[in-house]
C-alpha cells in the first residue's frame, strides 16, 4: 500500500512539476525572454575584407607588400601572430610597444597558447594597457583563460575558436537571453577540412549574430577562393603576396 502511495506522490509531484515549467516558459515568452532575434551589435573588424599576413616576428611588420592592398578596394592587410609558448611575454610586450608607435596600426591578432598558473591575469593586465589600440584582438584556446579575460573585460573583443563557438552555438538553441553571447566576438575556424552540416550551420549561425570569421592558414587559390564564397570576413596566410595578386586578377576578370 506504501509503494503505490509513494508511486501515485511522485507522480503528482512530477506532473505538478511539469505544469510548473510550462508555465513559467509562457510568462518569460511573453515577456520577451525568450527570443529568436540578436542584438546588432559593432563589426570590429568593419565592413573590409582582411587579408591576414601570418607572422612571427615584429620587424615582419615592415613589409614591402601593403600599399599595394590599397589598390584593392574593401580589402585590408592584417597581422597574425602565434607566440610560443616560452617568450610569449617578451615577444607580446614588443608587438604592443611596436603598435602603439604607428600612427595607424593594422588590425592585429595575437593567439597566446602557453598555459601557466595566473596567465589569465598577466593577459587581462596587458589587453587593459593596450585598449588605446582598438585593432589588437587576443586568442587564447584555454575555455578558463577566454572566460577569466571576458568576465574582467566584458566589452572587449576576443577571438573564439570552434570548441567555445560551438558549444555557445548548441547552448544558444535554447534560446535562453542569460547564457553568454557570441555577439561581439570574433569566430577563428580552422576546422573546415571537409564540409559537413555541422559546420556549414555554425558558420550561418556566426552570420546571423553578425560575428566575424577567420579562417587559417590557408595558402591556395582554391582554398581562397571557397572561404570567399563563404564569405568569410578573412583569411590567414603565409603568403598574403600572393593573395593579394590573386585577388587583384579574381577583381579585373569581374
Amino acid at each position: 500500500m506504501s509503494t503505490r502511495k509513494a508511486f501515485r506522490d511522485l507522480i503528482i509531484v512530477t506532473t505538478v512539476t511539469l505544469i510548473g515549467f510550462f508555465l513559467a516558459y509562457i510568462y518569460l515568452y511573453g515577456r520577451g525572454r525568450f527570443t529568436n532575434s540578436y542584438e546588432k551589435v559593432v563589426d570590429p573588424l568593419g565592413s573590409q575584407f582582411l587579408v591576414i599576413q601570418r607572422v612571427s616576428n615584429v620587424s615582419d611588420f615592415q613589409n614591402n607588400f601593403a600599399s599595394e592592398v590599397s589598390t584593392l578596394p574593401n580589402v585590408q592587410l592584417a597581422y597574425f601572430f602565434q607566440l610560443p609558448d616560452q617568450s610569449w611575454e617578451e615577444l607580446l610586450d614588443k608587438i604592443l610597444t611596436h603598435l602603439k608607435n604607428l600612427n595607424d596600426p593594422p588590425a592585429t591578432f595575437i593567439s597566446i597558447t602557453a598555459y601557466t598558473k595566473g596567465i589569465e591575469h598577466k593577459l587581462i593586465e596587458r589587453i587593459k594597457n593596450a585598449k588605446t589600440l582598438s585593432r589588437v584582438f587576443f586568442h587564447s584556446p584555454h575555455e578558463n583563460v577566454a572566460r577569466e579575460i571576458h568576465r574582467e573585460l566584458p566589452t572587449v573583443p576576443l577571438v573564439v575558436s570552434r570548441a567555445e563557438a560551438s558549444r555557445l552555438y548548441l547552448m544558444s538553441t535554447l534560446k535562453l537571453e542569460a547564457l553568454p553571447r557570441l555577439e561581439g566576438q570574433i569566430f577563428w575556424a580552422d576546422f573546415i577540412k571537409e564540409e559537413n552540416n555541422f559546420s556549414l550551420n555554425l558558420l550561418n549561425e556566426l552570420k546571423k549574430r553578425h560575428v566575424p570569421t577567420l579562417f587559417g592558414p590557408a595558402n591556395n587559390e582554391v582554398q581562397w577562393k571557397r572561404l570567399i564564397d563563404l564569405k568569410f570576413s578573412g583569411i590567414i596566410t603565409d603568403d598574403a603576396p600572393k593573395m593579394i595578386s590573386w585577388l587583384k586578377t579574381r577583381q579585373n576578370q569581374q
